[in-house]
């Protein structure tokens, strides 16, 4: 198993402990677009882009905007994993517990598109090659 994949393998698994909290046993209905209830409404949220105060504030600004589900945590490998193994939860599972306390559905997001520094200090081919080169170290999307 390569460096890459022996990463990945802990991340992946975060996901599926910080989903447990579903229920998996029970069956899910089939889908009968006539008994719907509800349409999901929401965006993306970036909290780790956010002051750490700022989170209250912003769920009761989705609630009042009718805001049922958002999307997070895609785009900041950095921030679950910022050292290689050293995995950090608490920031998100913080969100993740306000949120449904807010009865605000998630849509918890995986965030291979966003790899982190160490990772490319580590690993530099893990660029994509764009006509046999890489982007240039100027490139905004390489990490430094």
């Amino acid at each position: 198993m390569t460096t890459i994949a022996k990463s990945l393998k802990p991340l992946a698994l975060v996901f599926f402990v910080l989903l447990g909290t579903a229920s998996w046993s029970q069956k899910a209905p089939a889908f009968a677009p006539d008994q719907m209830d509800s349409i999901l409404y929401g965006a993306a949220y970036y909290p780790e882009y956010m002051p750490y105060e700022r989170l209250d504030k912003d769920v009761d600004l989705m609630q009042k905007a009718g805001i049922t589900v958002v999307r997070v945590g895609e785009s900041t490998w950095s921030s679950w994993e910022p050292r290689d193994g050293d995995f950090q939860f608490a920031w998100m599972q913080r969100v993740l517990d306000r949120l449904h306390q807010a009865g605000i559905k998630v849509i918890l997001g995986t965030p291979t598109y966003s790899i982190p520094t160490w990772l490319y200090k580590e690993h530099p081919e893990i660029l994509v090659l764009h006509n046999g080169t890489a982007p240039a170290l100027s490139d905004p999307y390489v990490p430094t």
